[in-house]
């Protein structure tokens, strides 16, 4: 038994990005029924502190605006995307596979909703 992991961001700047990572997830989706001896999953992750967020960490208002748009009200820790590897590889998710596991601080549920506040 096998367990593949991959991680990708779940900011949305650009089309064409947007257009790849949709391709990666349904990747994920469709390889993990091709393979029943290896589970596949990906990490969708939010706001951590990565290089790519350097502006938006030394700013201090674009820090406040990004921790208010987040559910939990906060920045994501990069320890917290590490357990989340470490859950996904190790045999706690064993009968997992196939999933996009968001570790986002919310902010896709946040997003639906507004989309569909009727619901």
């Amino acid at each position: 038994m096998a367990a593949i992991t991959h991680i990708e961001s779940s900011a949305r700047r650009r089309w064409p990005r947007c257009t790849a990572k949709a391709a990666l997830a349904h990747c994920t989706r469709l390889a993990a029924g091709k393979a029943p001896r290896i589970r596949l999953n990906a990490i969708a992750v939010g706001a951590a502190p990565t290089s790519a967020l350097d502006i938006v960490l030394t700013d201090e208002g674009l820090h406040g605006q990004l921790e208010q748009a987040t559910p939990r009200r906060r920045i994501g820790d990069p320890r917290e995307v590490a357990a989340s590897v470490v859950f996904l590889a190790s045999s706690a998710s064993g009968y997992i596979t196939g999933k996009i596991l968001e570790v986002d601080g919310g902010i896709e549920r946040a997003k639906s909703r507004a989309r569909h506040s009727d619901l």
